[in-house]
């Protein structure tokens, strides 16, 4: 039929709309598919062959005319018809849904084309910000204050970070390409960057390349995900679980963090992110991650960290 006609051509972008619909339907709905069936083919007495009745340029009139009937009257197939178009409105316009947090996981979406995502380390005088409770203060003596707030990835002893560094356009620290030990050097590790059009993007560090446009950027380890596949170190059936936090970019290109309540393996974390329609993802840390998100009751403000990734807000 229409649907499986691999030289179907339609121009119109309504006639294109209409008959991914008029799909949905066939596949999804045996009711459907029989009215279908009859709408559209038709045998001849004299062949053997089944012959489109109705061309594609009138589907959107024959679409119109099973939703509504002559007197104006909704017909049966009317929410059906709606409700397979609602579901095409996401692949249509690239949109992704934020997968909401759940008793396993503290999930969190930024538009960094609208909201104020912001990297810190180091305050004016070069003393440590650590925790999300001095960030905060430090925020409010300047009319602003924390919506959201984790932990972005490894750091030495004196609170600076492992990897690389970019801070308003300025590398604090030098990209690392070190082998060694740790999850940090757990190849391929990654970077998680913003450009200064608000464009996030995650890459492993072989990829990675400085550019003047970059805004912000942390470097941790290991990927999680790598062009939509799984670090092909984790195990299914690994044993060694941990509290993790991390970051991924939804096809939509907003960013998706996530840290897990309980003890979670890489390979479950990063299925999460994957089963999220995250295409890469990058991990922050283990055991002393956190996550600061008024808006979920997740109120826990310490923290003793290298670099933090927030979304600031106004203090108003």
């Amino acid at each position: 039929g229409h649907c499986t006609n691999k030289t179907l051509y339609l121009a119109a972008p309504l006639n294109h709309i209409v008959l991914m619909t008029y799909c949905i339907q066939y596949f999804t709905s045996p009711v459907t598919r029989g009215i279908t069936d009859v709408m559209t083919l038709h045998t001849h007495a004299n062949h053997q062959t089944a012959t489109p009745v109705v061309p594609v340029s009138a589907l959107p009139m024959r679409a119109a005319k099973s939703l509504i009937n002559a007197k104006g009257i909704p017909g049966p197939l009317t929410l059906r018809w709606l409700m397979s178009f609602l579901l095409l409105l996401p692949v249509l316009f690239g949109y992704s849904q934020c997968p909401a947090s759940n008793k396993e996981i503290v999930a969190y979406c930024v538009n960094p084309k609208k909201q104020q995502l912001q990297f810190f380390n180091r305050d004016d005088n070069g003393k440590a910000f650590k925790s999300f409770s001095r960030l905060n203060d430090w925020l409010n003596s300047r009319g602003k204050k924390l919506a959201f707030a984790t932990n972005g990835g490894m750091y030495q002893h004196d609170n600076s970070p492992v990897g690389l560094y970019v801070e308003n356009g300025k590398t604090k620290k030098k990209l690392s390409h070190a082998k060694g030990g740790g999850n940090f050097g757990w190849k391929p590790n990654g970077v998680f960057y913003i450009t200064t059009d608000n464009k996030a993007q995650i890459v492993t560090t072989e990829q990675f390349a400085m550019k003047a446009n970059i805004k912000y950027a942390t470097q941790s380890g290991p990927m999680l995900l790598i062009n939509g596949k799984m670090h092909a170190g984790f195990a299914k059936n690994s044993k060694h679980a941990n509290t993790r936090n991390g970051v991924g970019i939804l096809p939509d290109g907003r960013i998706l963090f996530a840290m897990s309540k309980n003890d979670i393996t890489f390979y479950a974390f990063a299925q999460y992110f994957q089963d999220a329609g995250c295409k890469n993802a990058l991990y922050f840390d283990g055991a002393v991650s956190r996550t600061y998100l008024p808006a979920q009751k997740q109120l826990d403000d310490g923290g003793d960290f290298g670099v933090i990734i927030a979304e600031v807000v106004s203090k108003k």
